[in-house]
């Protein structure tokens, strides 16, 4: 028995022992820096004690000689480590114009004549055409809105220095005013604003708002549109949307993708018509011959072909719609069509999908908290965290998590091959391979594994098709790879149906 009780103290004591140490560890200061610099504020954390939470809110803020106390606390953001700060604070204090869109989720801030644009979720901005990549994104978090401290020490030149002992981040200079003269080396003429290819047809819309397609419908380079916000090519056809919410087709009228209410495979349009009847369009979708329009209000408007029940009308008699009809899906954020379903992702993060036998959407219950989607062969998602989910693969049933990559900022879905994009622009790739539209040989892919592209990296987009893909360079260079039918890609990079892995090629269009 005495044997026991000497046991059983010594027991209490090392548990008492390891409570107190454990306690030391979580309640004691988190040395964020050991020096006053910005960039230790990023790598020390990193590398230091782990945060169980998505954001911390123990810190303080001098802004120019003056502490102050904001109606909602900044924090630290755990998933990148960076200083988060209440966007109305920081152009209060600096002098900054804030202008607010609402409908498009976008900041303007304006000083000294320059014209800085970002949107929430976003990590690319832009400064008078030239943009710049944060590394975290603006955000909304409690009604209000969130950015990065990093944005003005890199971008606007404020000077940011970190105390770790009391955990207070000091921006600006209390004398000396805001001078926002930005570092060259983190900007870039922006020239695209979107790519879209499939098949032997490729469109690209540039950040002027000039629309410019070729490949099989022009045999060179050709403007279209201008005042474009967005334009996508699907299978012999093409659909734009204008910055006034109006959606243009051209091209042929298979499965009456042009929406003029007939169906006539030999018709071809090759000056853009307006679709009659869809307005205040915020997004725009096609798959295959499924075209979709996504209202500002969260509504949807569909027309095309019904194939798999796309159209979300489950199984019908009637396979073709030429003209656009309203859909029952509210509140949509983004929709992307494949080649087996729609994928939709509605406001509140949830994601459901068409069915070929019935009329109503079915929810992927496994998914919450999405913020994109993209739609092949297989589905993916990418979830607030930076992390990406894939379903409908035949040989994974379910939904999964896609190993082997980083935090995610964004990511797109070819036919068969597949990307992924961190907020430096690194590229992570899988899929097919057949063409060489994953960018790389086939000694640097094995297919299904997402495997890091030194090669193309960085970039800044990059936009899969049936057999092809397009990539956007950092600075600014339009690269595209695999087949090439009617020339889309060039006549370097077509050697006839074959597994022949095809060299990357620039496309340049005219001035």
């Amino acid at each position: 028995m005495h044997s026991i009780s000497r046991n059983t103290k010594l027991h209490k004591l090392t548990l008492f022992l390891s409570l107190f140490l454990l306690i030391s560890i979580f309640c004691s200061p988190i040395s964020i820096a050991s020096s006053n610099s910005f960039s230790n504020i990023i790598s020390t954390v990193e590398g230091g004690t782990k945060l169980k939470q998505k954001v911390d809110y123990g810190v303080n803020l001098v802004i120019r000689g003056q502490a102050v106390t904001p109606s909602y606390k900044s924090y630290i953001k755990i998933e990148t480590s960076e200083v988060m700060a209440p966007i109305k604070l920081i152009t209060d204090h600096f002098g900054l114009a804030l202008k607010w869109d609402k409908k498009n989720y976008s900041i303007r801030l304006t000083a000294a004549n320059r014209n800085y644009l970002m949107k929430i979720g976003e990590h690319t901005g832009s400064m008078n055409g030239m943009f710049f990549f944060v590394r975290s994104a603006p955000e909304i978090t409690d009604s209000t809105i969130m950015i990065p401290t990093s944005f003005l020490a890199e971008i606007l030149g404020v000077n940011v220095k970190w105390d770790g002992k009391s955990r207070t981040l000091y921006l600006g200079d209390e004398k000396k005013k805001l001078d926002p003269a930005p570092l060259k080396d983190r900007l870039t003429s922006v020239l695209y604003k979107s790519l879209s290819i499939n098949g032997g047809n490729a469109v690209a819309v540039r950040q002027d708002g000039t629309l410019w397609a070729w490949g099989e419908l022009y045999e060179k380079p050709t403007l279209l549109l201008k005042e474009v916000k967005d334009a996508q090519v699907g299978t012999g056809f093409g659909i734009a949307l204008k910055t006034d919410g109006t959606v243009w087709a051209w091209g042929k009228n298979m499965g009456g993708a042009l929406g003029n209410g007939t169906i006539d495979g030999k018709q071809r349009e090759d000056t853009p018509q307006q679709v009659e009847g869809v307005a205040n369009v915020q997004s725009i979708e096609i798959g295959g011959m499924s075209v979709f329009a996504v209202r500002e209000d969260g509504t949807v408007v569909a027309w095309g072909s019904n194939s798999a029940g796309k159209l979300g009308l489950g199984r019908t008699y009637q396979i073709l719609y030429p003209t656009p009809f309203q859909t029952k899906w509210e509140n949509v954020k983004q929709l992307s069509s494949g080649s087996y379903s729609t994928i939709v992702l509605l406001r509140d993060g949830t994601v459901w999908q068409t069915s070929p036998d019935y009329p109503e959407l079915e929810q992927i219950k496994e998914l919450k908290q999405i913020q994109s989607i993209a739609n092949g062969q297989q589905a993916l998602a990418l979830s607030e965290e930076g992390k990406v989910y894939s379903w409908n693969d035949f040989n994974y049933p379910g939904v999964h998590l896609v190993p082997g990559l980083p935090v995610i900022s964004s990511i797109n879905a070819g036919m068969y091959q597949y990307f992924a994009l961190t907020s430096e622009g690194n590229l992570y790739s899988w899929g097919n391979n057949l063409f060489g539209e994953l960018g790389m040989d086939d000694s640097e892919t094995n297919g299904r594994v997402p495997v890091f592209n030194e090669k193309l990296s960085p970039v800044r987009m990059a936009v899969g098709g049936f057999e092809q893909s397009l990539f956007v360079t950092k600075d600014e260079k339009l690269l595209g790879v695999g087949n090439s039918p009617n020339n889309v890609i060039g006549p370097n990079t077509y050697k006839s149906w074959d597994a022949t892995i095809h060299d990357l090629a620039e496309i340049v269009l005219p001035q």
